[in-house]
Formats: C-alpha cells, sequence, structure tokens
C-alpha cells in the first residue's frame, strides 16, 4: 500500500502497468495529481478514470492530466473489461453521457464560430454548422 505520491509512483514503476485504473478520490492524494505523474513517469501506461461523477469540468481536467478513458462506476465489471479491450486495442472508452456532454461543448456556437475561420467551407456550409 502507498500513501502518498511518491510512494505510489516508485510501487507503480515498479509494477510498469500497461494500464492504470484511477478513482478520482484517493486518500491523501487527487487523482488528476496522479494520472499526472503516471503519465509523466510512465508514458506507455494508459490511464483510465473511474468515477461516479461525470461533470465536465472534472473529465476535462482528467484528459489534460493524460487520461485515456472515462468510465462511470456504475458500469457492470464485464462492461469495465471490455472498456479495457477497448483501450488496449487503440480506442478510448469513454462513458456516452460523458461522450454527449464533450460533443455539446465542442460544437457550441462559440467554438465553432472561432474554428471557422480556419476552415475553408462554403456560406451555406458555415449556415448549416451554426444551425447544429
Amino acid at each position: 500500500m502507498a500513501d502518498d505520491l511518491p510512494d505510489r509512483l516508485r510501487l507503480l514503476e515498479q509494477m510498469n502497468p500497461d494500464v492504470l485504473l484511477v478513482d478520482s478520490r484517493l486518500p491523501s492524494v487527487s487523482g488528476i495529481d496522479l494520472i499526472s505523474c503516471a503519465h509523466e513517469h510512465l508514458p506507455i501506461c494508459a490511464v483510465v478514470v473511474i468515477n461516479a461523477f461525470g461533470d465536465e469540468q472534472r473529465v476535462l481536467e482528467y484528459i489534460e492530466a493524460g487520461s485515456t478513458g472515462y468510465i462511470h462506476k456504475e458500469r457492470k465489471a464485464i462492461d469495465i473489461v471490455e472498456q479495457i479491450r477497448t483501450l488496449r486495442a487503440g480506442g478510448s472508452p469513454i462513458s456516452p453521457a460523458i461522450a454527449r456532454q464533450l460533443m455539446k461543448r465542442f460544437m457550441s456556437k462559440p467554438y465553432v464560430a472561432a474554428n471557422l475561420q480556419c476552415c475553408v467551407l462554403s456560406a451555406q456550409e458555415r449556415t448549416v454548422l451554426e444551425m447544429s
């Protein structure tokens, strides 16, 4: 058992896992800090957050820290195993509800408008895209 971040990193380096499942509510250390350190020290290790909550801001923080996926805790154990297989096959496991939140964020009008400048779209294409 590792009680603090340095101990946890030493344990991770000893074990050298391919996949790290991180609960965001770890005792005595931030899940985001652990993900960030694991991403830096073990870049080959894929990190998946398992959490009961799914607010957009926290999910983005996990992704920015280096998480490769995000799974809700209420999923069945067999689903989590399948998500890990998806991850190992090159996918990025993410709960559908979280994926929808992220899609809504990136398809919001301010995001789309800011990124239309770099794209070559017809006037009709821009109108359709802005309506979505």
